[in-house]
């Protein structure tokens, strides 16, 4: 089955993916539109709108009922989906977010610089306040579209809680 490929980016969201029980169940949550679906073997089950920084989508799998939670802060430190099913805790992938200190003090040198240069060039041209909106317009655009050299990601996959929990019964 190895689709098993999470994907991130702030422009076109977060899919996270599990696999369980010969199925993948994956989930995509857009972080500009509050959107978010849920597809079980590449068949969408279920869809939701939230902003909410918690959300729950509900679904069933052979009548079984299933759902993914995700959990966050405000600082985006980690982000936390948990699959269940019966409402029992299956499996979890955890994000953590980090910022790229290095390249976060080359980026933002850089656009000082550009900023510097551009201001003087406005200032010595007496261009009208039109041209520095779209300046700065593209310097917010070019934010998103380097964000992902900004923030570091990494991903605890597939921590198995029923397994877990088993174990922990056993004893």
């Amino acid at each position: 089955m190895n689709k098993n490929s999470n994907k991130i980016s702030l422009l076109t969201g977060i899919t996270i993916t599990f696999e369980y029980d010969n199925h993948l169940i994956k989930s995509w949550f857009s972080a500009i539109s509050g959107l978010e679906k849920v597809f079980v073997d590449d068949v969408l089950v279920a869809t939701n709108r939230s902003y909410s920084l918690n959300s729950t989508n509900s679904f069933l799998i052979n009548g079984i009922p299933f759902s993914i939670i995700s959990k966050s802060n405000l600082f985006m430190k980690p982000i936390i989906f948990t699959l269940l099913e019966n409402n029992i805790p299956i499996k979890k992938q955890i994000l953590n977010f980090s910022i790229n200190k290095k390249m976060c003090f080359l980026l933002s040198l850089l656009y000082l610089m550009i900023t510097v240069v551009f201001t003087e060039i406005t200032l010595s041209l007496k261009l009208s306040s039109w041209y520095e909106c779209a300046f700065f317009a593209l310097m917010f655009i070019s934010i998103f579209a380097l964000h992902n050299k900004i923030f570091n990601v990494t991903i605890k996959k597939d921590v198995c809680i029923k397994n877990i929990n088993k174990t922990i019964n056993q004893t």
